[in-house]
């Protein structure tokens, strides 16, 4: 049976033992390259990564980095969002919060999943994502994090140390 106009069966295509082992591949270069990062973005005081449970294995479409308040997680969103670099918000409303789903969660108290919702952004795991801008990411990160800590802040990721870590 064929599938497109064109006389090839696309299903041979898509079932192909080359596309298979890509993904694969495709795969653990995400996972290497999130398991770099999250090392990094860890090690900023103020901030939490979202990673997988002790024995999960995600396969890190995105980072996901919970701010300590909304207003620090809107300022870093303000210089990032526009630059292209993979920069935005997952969750823009807790579940509660959407008109349409009121009817599956009417009268339920979120505030866990507000506050959740208020304070996460999300950062891209694309391999297009150079290492230099993951840098700015970072460096707008600490800066945001010193300006609404008052400057009790780790030194700047930046460090020669950070970027040997991430060209490894």
């Amino acid at each position: 049976r064929r599938h497109t106009r064109c006389s090839r069966d696309w299903s041979s295509d898509v079932c192909s033992s080359d596309l298979v082992k890509r993904l694969h591949n495709f795969f653990e270069l995400t996972k290497h390259q999130a398991a770099q990062r999250v090392a990094i973005l860890r090690q900023i005081r103020g901030l939490s990564v979202i990673v997988d449970d002790a024995g999960g294995e995600g396969v890190w479409p995105f980072v996901i980095i919970l701010m300590p308040n909304e207003k620090m997680r809107d300022a870093v969103l303000d210089q990032l969002w526009q630059k292209g670099l993979g920069v935005g918000r997952l969750f823009i409303h807790a579940i509660k919060d959407y008109d349409y789903l009121a009817e599956y969660v009417a009268g339920g108290s979120t505030p866990n999943a507000q506050d959740f919702a208020a304070r996460t952004l999300i950062m891209t795991n694309s391999l297009w994502l150079k290492d230099k801008d993951f840098l700015k990411i970072c460096d707008v990160l600490v800066e945001q994090l010193a300006k609404g800590h008052e400057g009790n802040v780790q030194s700047r990721v930046r460090s020669e140390e950070h970027t040997s870590e991430i060209q490894s």
